[in-house]
Protein backbone atom coordinates (compact mmCIF):
# COMPACT_ATOMS: atom_id res chain seq x y z
CA UNK A 1 0.00 0.00 0.00
CA UNK A 2 2.84 2.38 0.81
CA UNK A 3 4.46 1.93 -2.61
CA UNK A 4 1.11 2.46 -4.34
CA UNK A 5 0.58 5.71 -2.44
CA UNK A 6 4.09 6.92 -3.31
CA UNK A 7 3.46 6.10 -6.98
CA UNK A 8 0.12 7.91 -6.94
CA UNK A 9 1.65 11.02 -5.33
CA UNK A 10 4.46 11.07 -7.89
CA UNK A 11 1.87 10.68 -10.65
CA UNK A 12 -0.27 13.46 -9.20
CA UNK A 13 2.75 15.77 -8.91
CA UNK A 14 3.54 15.35 -12.62
CA UNK A 15 -0.11 15.64 -13.67
CA UNK A 16 -0.76 18.75 -11.55
CA UNK A 17 1.97 20.78 -13.24
CA UNK A 18 1.17 19.36 -16.67
CA UNK A 19 -2.49 20.39 -16.40
CA UNK A 20 -1.58 23.76 -14.89
CA UNK A 21 0.81 24.44 -17.77
CA UNK A 22 -1.73 23.46 -20.43
CA UNK A 23 -4.56 25.49 -18.95
CA UNK A 24 -2.32 28.56 -18.73
CA UNK A 25 -1.21 28.09 -22.32
CA UNK A 26 -4.80 27.59 -23.53
CA UNK A 27 -6.12 30.66 -21.70
CA UNK A 28 -5.59 33.63 -24.01
CA UNK A 29 -6.23 36.14 -21.22
CA UNK A 30 -3.14 34.91 -19.38
CA UNK A 31 -0.76 34.78 -22.33
CA UNK A 32 -1.61 38.15 -23.92
CA UNK A 33 0.64 40.21 -21.69
CA UNK A 34 3.76 41.45 -23.41
CA UNK A 35 6.96 42.57 -21.76
CA UNK A 36 10.10 44.07 -23.21
CA UNK A 37 12.24 41.82 -21.06
CA UNK A 38 11.91 38.17 -22.07
CA UNK A 39 13.42 36.94 -18.78
CA UNK A 40 10.76 38.84 -16.81
CA UNK A 41 8.06 37.39 -19.07
CA UNK A 42 9.38 33.85 -18.61
CA UNK A 43 9.68 34.15 -14.83
CA UNK A 44 6.22 35.67 -14.48
CA UNK A 45 4.76 32.84 -16.62
CA UNK A 46 6.49 30.20 -14.49
CA UNK A 47 5.26 31.81 -11.27
CA UNK A 48 1.74 31.93 -12.70
CA UNK A 49 1.88 28.25 -13.71
CA UNK A 50 3.20 27.19 -10.29
CA UNK A 51 0.63 29.26 -8.41
CA UNK A 52 -2.27 28.12 -10.57
CA UNK A 53 -1.18 24.48 -10.38
CA UNK A 54 -0.79 24.47 -6.61
CA UNK A 55 -3.89 26.51 -5.79
CA UNK A 56 -6.44 25.42 -8.39
CA UNK A 57 -5.40 22.02 -9.74
CA UNK A 58 -3.66 20.29 -6.81
CA UNK A 59 -6.63 20.12 -4.40
CA UNK A 60 -8.76 18.26 -6.95
CA UNK A 61 -6.02 15.90 -8.10
CA UNK A 62 -4.90 15.06 -4.56
CA UNK A 63 -8.33 15.09 -2.92
CA UNK A 64 -10.32 13.30 -5.62
CA UNK A 65 -7.85 11.90 -8.16
CA UNK A 66 -5.63 9.81 -5.89
CA UNK A 67 -8.44 8.07 -3.95
CA UNK A 68 -10.43 7.53 -7.15
CA UNK A 69 -7.39 6.09 -8.91
CA UNK A 70 -6.68 3.67 -6.06
CA UNK A 71 -10.32 2.51 -6.09
CA UNK A 72 -10.26 2.19 -9.90
CA UNK A 73 -7.04 0.16 -9.78
CA UNK A 74 -8.55 -2.24 -7.27
CA UNK A 75 -11.81 -2.51 -9.20
CA UNK A 76 -10.21 -3.03 -12.61
CA UNK A 77 -7.68 -5.64 -11.40
CA UNK A 78 -4.96 -4.99 -14.03
CA UNK A 79 -7.40 -4.63 -16.94
CA UNK A 80 -5.88 -1.62 -18.65
CA UNK A 81 -8.79 -0.77 -20.95
CA UNK A 82 -11.30 -0.87 -18.09
CA UNK A 83 -8.96 1.25 -15.98
CA UNK A 84 -8.62 3.82 -18.77
CA UNK A 85 -12.40 4.03 -19.26
CA UNK A 86 -13.00 4.42 -15.51
CA UNK A 87 -10.31 7.13 -15.25
CA UNK A 88 -11.89 8.99 -18.18
CA UNK A 89 -15.38 8.69 -16.67
CA UNK A 90 -14.16 9.91 -13.29
CA UNK A 91 -12.39 12.85 -14.95
CA UNK A 92 -15.58 13.77 -16.81
CA UNK A 93 -17.75 13.57 -13.70
CA UNK A 94 -15.34 15.67 -11.63
CA UNK A 95 -14.90 18.25 -14.43
CA UNK A 96 -18.65 18.63 -14.92
CA UNK A 97 -19.17 19.04 -11.15
CA UNK A 98 -16.43 21.68 -10.99
CA UNK A 99 -17.82 23.52 -14.02
CA UNK A 100 -21.31 23.39 -12.52
CA UNK A 101 -20.04 24.79 -9.21
CA UNK A 102 -18.23 27.57 -11.09
CA UNK A 103 -21.41 28.26 -13.08
CA UNK A 104 -19.39 27.98 -16.28
CA UNK A 105 -20.90 28.80 -19.65
CA UNK A 106 -19.45 25.62 -21.18
CA UNK A 107 -22.43 23.60 -19.92
CA UNK A 108 -25.11 25.72 -21.61
CA UNK A 109 -26.95 24.58 -24.73
CA UNK A 110 -25.39 27.28 -26.92
CA UNK A 111 -21.87 26.18 -26.01
CA UNK A 112 -22.62 22.45 -26.24
CA UNK A 113 -23.92 22.84 -29.80
CA UNK A 114 -20.85 24.84 -30.88
CA UNK A 115 -18.11 22.47 -32.07
CA UNK A 116 -15.22 24.58 -30.77
CA UNK A 117 -16.59 24.81 -27.23
CA UNK A 118 -17.71 21.18 -27.25
CA UNK A 119 -14.18 20.05 -28.16
CA UNK A 120 -12.79 22.34 -25.45
CA UNK A 121 -15.21 20.79 -22.93
CA UNK A 122 -14.21 17.27 -23.99
CA UNK A 123 -10.54 18.20 -23.57
CA UNK A 124 -11.21 19.63 -20.11
CA UNK A 125 -13.14 16.50 -19.14
CA UNK A 126 -10.99 13.75 -20.66
CA UNK A 127 -7.41 15.04 -20.46
CA UNK A 128 -6.89 14.87 -16.66
CA UNK A 129 -8.14 11.28 -16.38
CA UNK A 130 -6.23 10.03 -19.42
CA UNK A 131 -3.11 11.89 -18.35
CA UNK A 132 -3.27 10.48 -14.80
CA UNK A 133 -3.86 6.96 -16.13
CA UNK A 134 -0.99 7.14 -18.64
CA UNK A 135 1.57 8.67 -16.25
CA UNK A 136 0.61 6.16 -13.54
CA UNK A 137 0.97 3.29 -16.02
CA UNK A 138 4.43 4.49 -17.08
CA UNK A 139 5.61 4.99 -13.50
CA UNK A 140 4.30 1.53 -12.54
CA UNK A 141 6.36 -0.01 -15.33
CA UNK A 142 9.52 1.88 -14.37
CA UNK A 143 9.28 1.41 -10.60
Amino acid sequence: MNSILKRKFLTSFIVIFNIGFLINVMDTNVTQGTHDNILFSLISSLILILTFSLVCVAPFIIGIGIPASIIIDRASKNKKLLSLILHMATGCIVAVIILQLLDADLLTYEYLTNEFYFIKLMFICLYPGVNFWFVDLMIARVV
